[in-house]
């Protein structure tokens, strides 16, 4: 069974509607494509949704089975990655290429998720570490 902490989605929801609102301002100050702007947003949203959602299944779908040997875990490790960069090349690419939307905000979008990710994990590290 898997276990999703229910409150980081929380952190990720409202960091992601603050990164919406300062890519709203920055629209109404410079760019002035409201609706491009805001799917651009949404669209790299999603791309950072679908590949920590990628990631979290393949690294919990074997998780009650005991049995595992260690070169087997290599591999799912090893596959769990290849897939992931695999997977966020693609959607990239079809963000950039097709929807031909603003790549700033896409790109500025899934940076800020990413490093507050990043921030979340090391926090949780260091809690962890102190107890």
């Amino acid at each position: 069974m898997m276990h999703i902490d229910k409150k980081i989605i929380k952190i990720y929801v409202i960091n992601f509607f603050l990164c919406a609102l300062f890519c709203t301002v920055y629209s109404y100050f410079f760019d002035k494509n409201y609706l491009i702007n805001i799917a651009s947003v949404l669209d790299g949203f999603a791309v950072f949704s679908i590949i920590i959602f990628i990631y979290f299944y393949l690294a919990n779908r074997n998780s009650s089975n005991k049995l595992l040997s260690p070169g087997f875990v290599v591999y799912e490790l090893i596959y769990a990655f290849l897939l992931k960069f695999a997977v966020l090349i693609f959607l990239l690419t079809l963000s950039f290429k097709i929807f031909d939307l603003n790549n700033k905000m896409i790109i500025l979008t899934f940076s800020y998720m990413v490093i507050l990710r990043l921030i979340i994990y090391f926090k949780r590290g260091l809690n962890d570490n102190l107890r």
